[in-house]
């Protein structure tokens, strides 16, 4: 396995996930942890979950098991059994984490609960990864990724107007869930290691998938009471769409007025050149008739000519790939990103690669998923031999009581970020205590405007400072600043802090301690690293564009929702926190990279291993499945009301027949097994529609989830901001803006036991509002000082 030094060297992860919480310890596994698998005899439904290597159904075969769960290692226990639980808490005594996504209540039934857990290691911290959270009316409903993402306005806008809406493609849930699952869990571990004592992380699926949302629902409710609609074909802005070539498609993001006059000048059309158009407010009010004179423009050359005119032009604009094409990614192959692994079954395979690049401690492919039960008698020996070196190490224990609220307290951050991917890592280490100022100058403060529910909510709990980066003074201030910060943070393209002098091996010669994150588009190298992007532009490259939407509806009404924005903003925040546990081994900060392009593509992960291994291209299937039905979006009673109802096990159909009146429909031989169900699936959902159309989308919600059915209601901004499982659970944070006033925003990802992190939210900082607590009390600059540099403009 080699000796390379990695992130998470020192710590051991029990793994009893099954489903939607695998992703979580595959992260830790990736960043070095020792994760060892707890599966049951016979294997767990995880290793029977589609697509399958060749389609051989086994065991050994799942290429979704195999995506979740490599680098770790497998132990086979009956925890039905005095043996089996006697052998976890064995294990528990030698361990850090544990991570479980059991329905609550199911382990301290087996007699393994919280508090038994506690008593073997009161120093692990217990992760647990459910669909509603451990508490709450709705904590024991069913749910998988299709009724997680109708309840949190993740579908709402998206399907086009004439069709119902529609969810994202490979499962987002489990991708963005685990990320904030596993970055919690190392914040309330490196809480454990200072303070002595672990701690419950309670991670509920649904609130961050809400903290998740493009939409973001609550904020934008609460301040101006928007619900989003599904605007089909025509875009709300000219520029904004995804636009025909004579070969294929292309995404185009062009919202600000700078880059729109490029576009017009190259396309040379004095209609759209007229000055009137030179506000978004006219591209929005006009969207079909310019519109029309770009989709003319782009359909007159190939996707490769315009792609070369626009990428020339400084332009954000992509190829609306499939899977296979975005697996063979020039810049993902220059990058080398891509990984091989050879799997004792499958033999050689190339697996996708990860979503961070630690440049001193490295993820790497250690080991390929395992078989079952092929490290028992490895690790049955080692608890034998008794506690491994994984053990906590507090640096001075304190009372359970005494464990203060804010985990990343002490932890200073300079962010330079803009925008939302960056904005979102630095929100989510800020909401757990790190004290993040906000470097801001005209340059950098784009989003202010026009924007407010986005720009309060990712820079909440920020301090604003106003420095101008180009002005010599401006660099050596911030250089000061970094001699007592901890991270340093920037999604700018790749060498912009080295143009400002400000790149990590300068950082690193004021402070070897710091730790420089860099979020890019597509990576600082390879042919793309200078090509502009937003969101729409990287799903468009990685094939989700294409994929998330109905068959039969057009092309322009696919998801092109910030996805990538919220997965890297995810990423980067853990990458950072991995980084700080590291530099508590090595005493060395190091340089991060975090590839937005790269960190989706990693949650795209089981599509690009199925194409990669059986040469499959996924194509869009709107909110069906390829391996179980029914699951499925349906009309109900009411304007553009709809419910998602999914049944992932035979007894869940039956009972959803029961419900209907029905129940011959569970034995009728259209639909009595799984492949007859996906074989008439259009017979069998419009029997279904027949029915949800008699009811409202909470009516069958709540008749089905009563009944064991996994159901929910299609759920608008509005729906969210009211949701009582989010009340009752405190998600709602209430704030006061310095515009808006009285607010509420989304709460945290997670809920920590002993260090919650921020209970009080403050909203979008005041321009340079940090400015006389940075400049005089952490710098020392006297009032004379202070002035001589704001007359220079080096403070802005």
């Amino acid at each position: 396995m080699g000796g390379e030094p990695v992130a998470l060297g020192h710590v051991r992860v029990l793994d009893l996930t099954q489903s939607l919480g695998q992703y979580t310890s595959r992260l830790l596994a990736d960043l070095g942890a020792d994760v060892i698998k707890v599966e049951p005899p016979g294997g767990g439904r995880a290793r029977r979950a589609w697509p399958f290597a060749g389609d051989v159904e086994d065991a050994e075969h799942s290429l979704s098991f195999l995506h979740f769960n490599t680098n770790k290692r497998s132990v086979v226990l009956d925890l039905a059994s005095a043996e089996g639980r006697a052998g976890l808490l064995g294990m528990v005594r030698t361990a850090d984490v544990l991570v479980e996504d059991f329905q609550p209540g199911h382990l301290a039934g087996l007699g393994l609960g919280y508090a038994e857990l506690e008593e073997a290691n009161p120093r692990m911290v217990i992760t647990s990864v459910t669909p509603f959270g451990q508490t709450g009316p709705r904590a024991q409903w069913k749910a998988d990724d299709l009724i997680l993402q109708s309840l949190s306005d993740w579908m709402a806008d998206v399907g086009g107007e004439a069709a119902s809406p529609c969810g994202c493609p490979a499962e987002p849930t489990a991708q963005i869930g685990g990320a904030h699952a596993a970055l919690a869990t190392l914040i309330a571990l490196r809480a454990s290691r200072a303070a002595g004592v672990g701690q419950r992380v309670d991670v509920s699926l649904l609130e961050t998938m809400v903290v998740s949302a493009a939409s973001t629902p609550i904020t934008r409710y609460s301040m101006a009471t928007e619900i989003a609609r599904r605007s089909g074909v025509q875009t709300n802005m000219a520029g904004v769409n995804c636009y025909p070539c004579s070969d294929g498609y292309v995404m185009m993001n062009i919202h600000f007025n700078h880059l729109w006059k490029r576009l017009v000048d190259w396309i040379g059309n004095p209609i759209i050149q007229d000055q009137y158009f030179m506000t978004m407010q006219a591209r929005h009010d006009n969207a079909e008739l310019a519109d029309g004179i770009l989709q003319e423009f782009t359909a007159s050359m190939t996707v490769e000519e315009f792609l070369e005119g626009a990428r020339g032009l400084g332009l954000p604009v992509a190829r609306v790939n499939r899977f296979m094409e975005a697996v063979k990614t020039p810049q993902l192959e220059a990058r080398g990103w891509l990984q091989d692994m050879e799997h004792p079954v499958l033999g050689r395979i190339r697996t996708p690669g990860f979503p961070w690049v630690l440049y001193d401690t490295p993820a790497a492919i250690r080991r390929p998923a395992p078989l079952l039960g092929e490290h028992s008698q490895e690790v049955l020996d080692e608890v034998a031999a008794g506690p491994a070196p994984h053990g906590t190490t507090p640096s001075g224990a304190v009372d359970g009581d005494d464990v203060p609220d804010l985990p990343l307290a002490g932890v200073r951050v300079i962010d330079f970020t803009r925008a939302w991917a960056g904005p979102l890592a630095t929100r989510y280490l800020g909401d757990y205590g790190a004290e993040v100022i906000k470097v801001e100058s005209g340059l950098f403060d784009t989003q202010r405007e026009g924007r407010a529910a986005t720009y309060t909510e990712f820079n909440r709990n920020k301090l604003s400072i106003t420095i101008d980066l180009h002005h010599p003074e401006g660099q050596a201030l911030i250089k000061r600043l970094a001699t007592m910060s901890d991270v340093v943070i920037n999604n700018f393209r790749p060498g912009t802090l080295e143009r400002f002098n400000l790149g990590y091996e300068v950082l690193r010669e004021v402070n070897p301690r710091i730790i420089v994150v860099s979020m890019p588009g597509y990576g600082s190298t390879g042919p793309a690293r200078e090509y502009a992007s937003h969101g729409a532009q990287l799903m468009a490259n990685a094939g989700a564009y294409y994929l998330w939407g109905h068959p039969e509806s057009p092309i322009e009404t696919r998801g092109r929702s910030a996805f990538p924005d919220f997965m890297a903003g995810a990423q980067g925040a853990l990458s950072v926190v991995a980084a700080l546990h590291a530099r508590e081994v090595t005493g060395r900060g190091q340089e991060i990279e975090v590839a937005q392009a790269e960190a989706l593509s990693a949650a795209l992960g089981v599509g690009f291993l199925d194409s990669l291994v059986n040469e499959r291209d996924w194509e869009p299937l709107g909110n069906r499945s390829p391996h179980t039905a029914p699951h499925n979006v349906y009309p109900c009673s009411g304007f553009d009301e709809h419910c998602a109802i999914s049944c992932t096990t035979e007894a869940e159909w039956a009972k959803l027949c029961e419900v209907m009146e029905q129940p011959e429909l569970a034995q009728d031989g259209r639909f009595a097994a799984t492949a007859d169900r996906l074989a008439n699936v259009k017979e069998l959902d419009a029997i279904i529609g027949e029915w949800t159309r008699g009811y409202t989308p909470r009516q069958v919600m709540h008749i089905l989830q009563k009944e064991g059915v996994p159901a929910a209601a299609v759920s608008s901004s509005e729906d969210v901001y009211y949701d009582v499982q989010l009340r009752e659970r405190r998600f709602m944070m209430p704030t006061t803006d310095i515009d808006m006033g009285p607010l509420e925003m989304s709460g945290l990802s997670a809920k920590l036991s002993r260090t919650p992190g921020r209970q009080k939210m403050t909203g979008r900082p005041v321009f340079g509002g940090g400015n006389d607590y940075v400049f005089h009390e952490l710098l020392g600059l006297s009032r004379q000082e202070r002035e001589e540099l704001e007359a220079a403009k080096a403070i802005a």
